[in-house]
């Protein structure tokens, strides 16, 4: 009499140790985000954080750096390129420092400053009135376009308000 040996569920336990295997991996193996937010950065590299308050940098010359508004940010920039990059050798004129300065200066006067606009409070971005999003946002509140600019919010699409 011969003995018969059945392999019950091998082939289905198998597969199944290869699957939690694969998932394992792929936990392990996949990049973390590093980044703590989806952008939103100004030509400085920085952005405004309105539930802290405050602005910070990511990206730039100012990386790293944490100042209580985009003014502060400016005037460390040129604090910096006067003092030299504090090593002890003469100051160092980066070929963007002007054009940042230029356009920090510049882009939070434009537009017609008394004109109404929506800000989208969680985006950070304003919208102007006859635009899709003016007053159609979740959370939001109407302000004058200059008060907006001065608190750091940005204009949807780039496109000021006149």
């Amino acid at each position: 009499m011969a003995l018969r040996l059945r392999k019950v569920g091998t082939e289905r336990s198998a597969s199944a140790a290869r699957l939690v295997a694969i998932v394992i991996a792929a936990v392990l193996l996949a990049p973390a985000s590093a980044s703590s937010h989806g952008g939103g950065l100004d030509a400085l590299g920085c952005h405004h954080d309105r539930k802290a308050g405050g602005y910070h940098c990511h990206r730039g010359l100012l990386a790293g750096r944490s100042f209580g508004s985009k003014a502060e940010a400016v005037a460390a920039l040129d604090r910096d390129g006067a003092q030299g990059e504090g090593n002890g050798q003469p100051p160092v004129q980066h070929p963007s420092r002007s054009r940042i300065r230029s356009e920090a200066s510049s882009g939070s006067t434009a537009g017609n400053p008394s004109a109404r606009v929506w800000v989208n409070t969680n985006s950070g971005v304003y919208h102007c009135p006859g635009t899709r999003w003016y007053g159609a946002t979740k959370d939001g509140t109407y302000m004058a376009q200059a008060e907006a600019q001065k608190r750091g919010y940005r204009p949807s699409y780039g496109k000021l308000c006149w």
